[in-house]
């Protein structure tokens, strides 16, 4: 129903009627007299019909948009929470792995004793080393030999002193990996060997 401001021909009452959809007449609440709506009142009760169902779908619509972000806000805080949450530890896990990696990549875990060491050929050390993964590898002959009545220097030409990483010269392999020394890639390796004094 609708409620229509309209004009009694008859008593010139000016009177807000309420008019029920498809009503082609009314009664004048204050003379009695029953009016013909004419083709002018009808097209304002047709656009105050079509006014009216506007403001109910805009109420509609714009309650429905606000139930409609209230339930993606309900939906979306937590998603996001928890992927900012989960995001930010799995981000972490992966600087983390990669860390872990480029030093893994980077480490050498000693697989033989100093003391293996002594007393080979300093090539076949430097070899073994630079096969291992050391880049930084020096020879220094130490001129130590001399040869005497009992003892001939020259067959000890060659032969590997003793040899440091990293200024350590007592690192040690182990049947289990955790336990034996590890180095970089890039930590000094000296091979001191022996040579014949001048």
């Amino acid at each position: 129903m609708k409620l229509v401001e309209l004009e009694c021909p008859k008593c010139g009452a000016v009177r807000k009627v309420e008019i029920k959809d498809q009503t082609k007449y009314f009664k004048c609440p204050n003379c009695g007299n029953t009016i013909m709506l004419d083709e002018s009142d009808i097209i304002k009760l047709e656009q105050m019909r079509i006014d009216e169902g506007r403001e109910i779908r805009k109420g509609k619509s714009s309650d429905d948009d606000k139930e409609f972000k209230r339930i993606i806000l309900l939906v979306l805080i937590p998603v996001l929470l928890y992927f900012g949450v989960f995001g930010f530890y799995q981000i972490r896990e992966w600087v983390r792995d990669a860390q872990e990696k480029a030093y893994k990549a980077q480490r050498v875990v000693m697989t033989v004793d100093a003391s293996a060491l002594v007393n080979q050929d300093y090539r076949v050390v430097q070899r073994m080393l630079r096969d291992m993964g050391f880049v930084d590898i020096e020879c220094i002959p130490d001129a130590d030999l001399r040869s005497h009545l009992f003892y001939n220097a020259e067959n000890d030409v060659g032969k590997v002193k003793k040899v440091t990483i990293r200024g350590n010269s007592d690192f040690k392999k182990s049947a289990f990996l955790r336990d034996a020394d590890v180095f970089l890639k890039s930590d000094k390796v000296r091979i001191y060997y022996h040579v014949m004094a001048k």
